[in-house]
């Protein structure tokens, strides 16, 4: 008759056994050959090992079967250790692996003497009356001093990794260390009962924490990719769910027609089946419904976040000058977020007669093109997306092609292939999709304009370009994903109290996201037109530009409690200038007006932005418009320079582009611009522009 006492222990050390051998092998199973995957599926085995070969030893029928269990349950014991060490070393990337090196080397040590008496029992005897361990031999004490320093130096080097990780990477690392200290905890609590010592509840119920180590362990790598593991739970799971359910109602029914019906008042047994089928019509759609959610809410298959998506796509290309880095960005978001099985950008040569491969995922073919002659480009030329299967589209495992283009024009291709869990594409997908296809458009534009005028060496115009794009482009983006990460925060926090709400406040940042790209992609338009200096002059009313572009910055001026004062005449020329421009100067210098008032720490009313405009007689450029603020001023040795690429006096948080963009744009419009300052009281920029009469 066995006590509750040693159930329990013999039960978790089964449980254990069990759990730690199967975490080992699913692991293993995922990627044969990574050495990373091998290490910790060799952990998850000696944890096993000494568990599984420990219920002999306690559970030995005779002391000599206790005994020899007793012995080689410290094959797994010795190595644990090592393994952990290493597999730590692995999973933190860290090249210094000497201690892994003795780590071994001691565990080596201890084994050529588990089947001595040095270290396993020289005689048998029980702990507690009830269960069989031996006498610890001598170097037994050192084995534990080695298991606990050891697996101590782990947990503190994954403690120090998860401090400095970020994000998910984060997550999983609290995880791991959390749920291998809990572990550690319950399953050391093992060793000393050789010396009769039982803690309880340590003994007997200890060893469970090693199985919830193990438990916590599955949730990482199914609900945050612990390892890199993807879990993907297919909609046949659900379906099958669906069948089983049917199938349990119809045997359930008609046993029941069989019991009440058919025996007892000689019903037709096909008539039994009535109630079955109205019973299967009232549950399918409440049950799938169930399915679905139980398997999104306890398996994980969570739904990618559109807006979290489109944040961090545009956080990552929309700026980026390299279209090499945009690609690999695009395809690496789109395959993490949709969980996709292949990937492809395609952008056109330099002679624009086919579209190539210019980064890819999951597709094997890296020459793989399609002709401009193809009719798919025709299609793309003229609607958002396809999602009709093609031979050419087989070739790239797509079942979706987005088109890349500005405004009209075709400038490249995104194809996206089946999705993991086998989901189809819904509307709202190639909703989110074509909105990040016109930002990918954007960025590529970019890409290719910057990658034109470095072949031409023309560096004046390239600063210019990159100060456009990095600086002027940014604002708009920042502003977007502002709002998104604010909805974001909020809908972490549930503040949401109901749904309706949340849905409808998501779906009009969707369009104001859509909006902002569209405004970004008249901006980019207008430096991938640089080289060509393309730029549009019309007839600006001074008083609508300023208008304009204060609209633009009020929130930011807002925020700093600064006053706009205007001094602009009713009849002040009209000037002969490229909208656009205009308004990127007056919001460059706006900001910037703003920025040095509140480093400045004026006063609520000494917190002033004045804007004057003025007519100047007798002179080619006879419109004067003035910016002035009570700021820091700017110190004479540096005034100079303020119109330099790269030069800010705002440390980390300035770009040193604003004014060497407002310096380019307002000379390409013929005009001036100058600076007026003194330290301490504030700045004047004057612009000089040629004004024209009715």
């Amino acid at each position: 008759m066995i006590s509750g006492y040693a159930y329990h222990f013999i039960l978790s050390l089964a449980v254990t056994g069990v759990t730690t051998l199967l975490l080992g092998v699913f692991v293993l199973a995922q990627n044969k050959k990574s050495k990373l995957f091998l290490t910790f599926s060799l952990y998850s085995l000696s944890i096993s090992w000494w568990c599984l070969l420990q219920v002999g030893n306690v559970y030995g029928p005779t002391p000599e079967v206790s005994a020899f269990f007793a012995k080689y349950q410290h094959i797994g014991v010795v190595f644990i250790p090592a393994l952990f060490l290493h597999f730590v070393y692995q999973l933190l990337d860290l090249r210094s692996r000497k201690f892994v090196h003795l780590s071994y080397a001691i565990s080596i040590f201890f084994l050529l003497f588990v089947p001595t008496h040095f270290l396993s029992p020289g005689s048998e005897r029980k702990v507690n009356d009830l269960i069989f361990f031996g006498e610890p031999g001598v170097l037994y004490p050192f084995i534990i001093a080695y298991f606990v320093l050891a697996t101590m130096y782990g947990l503190l080097l994954v403690f120090q990794g998860m401090r400095n990780a970020i994000g998910l990477r984060k997550t999983q690392l609290e995880i791991l260390f959390w749920s291998s200290l809990i572990g550690y905890l319950g399953g050391s609590a093992n060793f000393i009962l050789v010396y009769d010592i039982s803690v309880y509840p340590l003994n007997p119920f200890g060893t469970y924490l090693v199985a919830a180590y193990v438990a916590a362990t599955f949730y990482a790598i199914f609900k945050h990719k612990f390892l890199g593991i993807e879990v993907i739970v297919k909609r046949t799971l659900i379906f099958a769910g669906l069948f089983a359910a049917m199938y349990g109602t119809v045997s359930a029914f008609t046993f029941l027609g069989k019991e009440l019906l058919e025996d007892r008042i000689g019903w037709n047994p096909k008539m039994a089946l009535i109630p079955a089928i109205i019973a299967i019509i009232v549950i399918y759609g409440p049950l799938k419904s169930l399915l679905v959610s139980l398997t999104d809410k306890y398996l994980f298959q969570k739904k990618y976040n559109p807006l979290r998506m489109i944040h961090e796509f545009s956080q990552a290309v929309l700026t980026e000058l390299d279209l090499g880095k945009i690609t690999k960005q695009t395809v690496d978001i789109l395959s993490e977020a949709l969980r996709i099985e292949s990937c492809s950008v395609l952008i056109p040569n330099r002679e624009g007669d086919k579209f190539l491969l210019k980064e890819s995922s999951g597709v094997a073919d890296k020459t793989i093109f399609i002709s401009d002659k193809s009719p798919l480009i025709f299609q793309l030329a003229n609607t958002s997306f396809i999602v009709e299967q093609t031979e050419e589209m087989k070739s790239l495992g797509a079942l979706v092609l987005i088109g890349i283009r500005i405004r009209k024009n075709l400038i490249g291709i995104l194809a996206l292939g089946k999705k993991k869990s086998d989901e189809d594409y819904t509307q709202d997908d190639i909703g989110v999709l074509s909105i990040l296809a016109d930002a990918l458009g954007v960025a590529v534009t970019n890409a290719m304009a910057y990658e034109e005028l470095r072949h031409k060496a023309n560096l004046v115009t390239i600063g210019t370009l990159a100060a456009g794009i990095r600086h002027d482009i940014s604002k708009p983006i920042d502003r977007m994903n502002a709002d998104v990460l604010g909805f974001l925060v909020r809908l972490k926090k549930n503040d949401y109290g109901d749904p309706a709400q949340m849905l409808n406040e998501s779906g009009e940042l969707l369009e104001r996201c859509g909006d902002t790209f569209q405004n970004v992609i008249a901006i980019s338009e207008k430096y991938a037109a640089c080289p060509k200096e393309s730029e549009k002059r019309v007839v600006v009313d001074v008083l609508e530009a300023v208008d304009g572009a204060l609209s633009v910055v009020e929130h930011r001026i807002n925020k700093s409690g600064v006053r706009i004062v205007k001094e602009i005449p009713a009849n002040i020329p009209k000037i002969h200038f490229d909208k656009d421009y205009m308004r990127q100067i007056l919001d460059n210098l706006f900001t910037n007006a703003a920025d040095a008032i509140e480093s400045a720490k004026r006063s609520k009313d000494e917190s002033i932005i004045t804007i004057k405009a003025r007519e100047v007689e007798n002179r080619t450029l006879n419109v004067c418009l003035e910016i002035n603020d009570t700021g820091t001023g700017i110190p004479e040795k540096i005034r100079d320079k303020i119109f330099k690429s790269w030069f800010t006096t705002k440390g980390e948080k300035g770009t040193g582009l604003g004014l060497a963009l407002v310096s380019e744009l307002v000379m390409r419009g013929g005009g001036t611009v100058e600076v007026q300052s003194e330290e301490g009281k504030g700045t004047t920029f004057i612009l000089g522009l040629k004004g024209i009469h009715a």
